[in-house]
C-alpha cells in the first residue's frame, strides 16, 4: 500500500531536495518554515536515529526546538502530525 507522499528513494541530493519541496508543497507549508535534507550519506538519520520513532524541527540557531515521538510503548510507525502543526503554528 502506497502511503500519501510516500516517494521511491533518491538517487541524488538533487531528487532529495525535489522531494523535500515537494513535500512543503503538499503540507502547505508557509514561506516561514525551512525544510532541510539529510545528505545522500543520512549522517542526521545516522546522528539522530530519526526513523521510525521520531521527528525534529531545528531552530534557526541550529538547536533542536522539538522533538516528536512514537510512544515506546507503542507498535505503530506514525505519530498525531497535528502535534507538529500546533506547536509549528505557536513559534
Amino acid at each position: 500500500m502506497k502511503v500519501p507522499g510516500e516517494r521511491p528513494r533518491p538517487n541524488s541530493l538533487q531528487q532529495r531536495i525535489s522531494y523535500a519541496n515537494e513535500f512543503a508543497a503538499e503540507l502547505a507549508l508557509g514561506p516561514g518554515v525551512d525544510v532541510y535534507v539529510d545528505g545522500m550519506d543520512d549522517s542526521f538519520n545516522a546522528a539522530f536515529a530519526a526513523w521510525p520513532t521520531c521527528y525534529y524541527v531545528v531552530g534557526a540557531d541550529r538547536r533542536l526546538q522539538y522533538i516528536g515521538e512514537c510512544p515506546a510503548e507503542s507498535d505503530q510507525v506514525s505519530y498525531n502530525i497535528a502535534e507538529l502543526f500546533k506547536f509549528l503554528q505557536s513559534t
